[in-house]
């Protein structure tokens, strides 16, 4: 092992500690690309899987008769299994390592979205998507967790949400993938290959057991050394290999080796941020699951478009959200810093509702696709810095010996919002406030996420994760 030349003597040089700062050092690679590949192809299909029901309800709803009610149920359901897929694959992450929760999440999400596909009525289509979310909920917190482990302090904002952009991919591709489908097979036919599409993720879990390593914060977190040196020195060859030196190692900050203690999310010196989190994350996917899941939906019903045309409209608000996301979102989280940039988030939040929320009570268009498709894709811009974003935050507020747990909490809040949002969507357009309701929901939900950032938000941009969880 390489001595820590230049470590500081004040925060000491435990094994641990020299294997996290040899690990900090590290300029972005081909083993950190390679990481990013297999834990974003993970994530886009985990995304194209929640987003491919949207758009097969907007033809599905024929099949089985499903009401608008019942619409908010079938997606409620499919959060509700998200939910306990977050609890328990957070607490595997912890127990059994990330890499072994990450597969396993895979193989459950392939296996029961195969299985959507083949669903012979609503029951057996609602237990089907709720088994399927199991797997859906574990995978993209973990997936961020592992990733934010392995990249540097200085360019963690940037490479993290660089990762988190595949989530706009999946945005993208899905309504794409439907209007194919759909288009060229018919409306049973197109839904149901639609769905089954989602097994893909079973051809990447043994890509995954081969090539994705263990994150090695979490392997001296166990006191494995031996494989966490191995880690470590691999990346490291492959730099120098590249006639790259490498820099002095500097240890800044002591490598978390405590254990892990589950209830330490609420101690004294977390629970702040656990509050900021699962607040902030549960307003967020309130308005992320009414406006994706929903306005394919509303503009076939609402709007009165064709499916087809529905579906094409969602590829163009998609594809304005991933460019915004490229252009916009990835360089205000380093260089604007993050309170700032979820600052500008929930403020874009709100102006798409606002105008959503105007335009039909002041200019009476309940039924114009026009404002659908103009409020949706405002709301759409921001989720690349809220939703995708916070897939980078999470991980920064905790330790790691409870990262991927903590990051897993508050997505299980979030997917209680994901559970109630479609519900209440549904129930709102069901009542006499229709279409009103619909944004005036969406304004009250931006309103308080907004307050909340503000009040308790905290910066984070550029300090080593060992460092913030002091």
């Amino acid at each position: 092992m390489e001595s820590s030349q230049g470590s500081g003597s004040a925060v000491g040089t435990s094994v641990s500690d020299l294997i996290v700062a040899r690990l900090e050092r590290l300029p972005y690679s081909g083993t950190h690309r390679r990481i990013l590949l297999i834990l974003g192809a993970g994530t886009l299909l985990d995304h194209y899987d929640m987003l491919t029901l949207g758009s097969a309800l907007a033809v599905a709803f024929q099949t089985f008769h499903i009401s608008m009610a019942s619409t908010g149920v079938l997606l409620g359901f499919g959060f509700l299994g998200q939910f306990v897929g977050a609890i328990t694959f957070g607490v595997l992450s912890e127990l059994w390592g990330r890499k072994k929760a990450f597969i396993l999440a895979l193989l459950i999400m392939g296996v029961f979205c195969i299985a959507s596909g083949l669903a012979w009525s609503f029951g057996s289509l609602v237990a089907f998507r709720a088994l399927a979310g199991i797997g859906l909920g574990g995978e993209f917190p973990i997936a961020s967790a592992m990733m934010s482990e392995f990249v540097r302090a200085r360019r963690r904002g940037r490479d993290v949400l660089v990762y988190q952009t595949v989530t706009s991919w999946a945005s993208t591709i899905a309504p794409l993938a439907g209007f194919v489908f759909i288009h060229y097979l018919g409306g049973e036919a197109g839904w149901r290959l639609l769905l089954i599409s989602g097994g893909l993720p079973i051809l990447l879990a043994p890509v995954a057991l081969g090539l994705l390593p263990e994150s090695v914060r979490w392997l001296v977190k166990k006191g494995r050394h031996e494989q966490a040196e191995a880690t470590v020195a691999a990346f490291e060859s492959y730099v120098t290999s590249k006639g790259i030196a490498l820099e002095p190692v500097h240890v800044q900050a002591h490598a978390d080796v405590k254990p892990t203690r589950f209830s330490e999310l609420f101690h004294k010196d977390y629970r702040r941020r656990t509050s900021l989190l699962w607040v902030h994350w549960f307003f967020n996917q309130c308005i992320t699951a009414a406006n994706i899941f929903w306005i394919p939906s509303l503009l076939t019903r609402v709007g009165h478009l064709k499916p087809t045309q529905s579906l094409g409209l969602m590829v163009v608000l998609n594809v304005i959200g991933l460019l915004f996301a490229y252009a916009v979102a990835i360089w205000f989280i380093e260089q604007l810093g993050r309170r700032t940039t979820f600052t500008i988030g929930w403020c874009g939040y709100l102006l798409g509702a606002l105008f959503g929320l105007l335009s039909v009570t002041l200019f009476h268009a309940q039924s114009s696709w026009v404002v659908l498709f103009i409020a949706g894709t405002v709301i759409h811009m921001n989720i690349g810095i809220c939703g995708q974003g916070t897939g980078l935050y999470a991980p920064e507020l905790f330790p790691t010996r409870m990262r991927g747990f903590a990051t897993s909490s508050g997505r299980a809040v979030a997917l209680v919002a994901g559970t109630i949002s479609p519900m209440v969507v549904g129930w709102l357009f069901a009542s006499k406030l229709g279409i009103t309701g619909y944004y005036g929901f969406l304004v009250v939900m931006a309103i308080v996420g907004l307050i909340n950032f503000r009040v308790r938000g905290i910066e984070t941009r550029g300090v080593m994760l060992e460092e913030l969880s002091r």
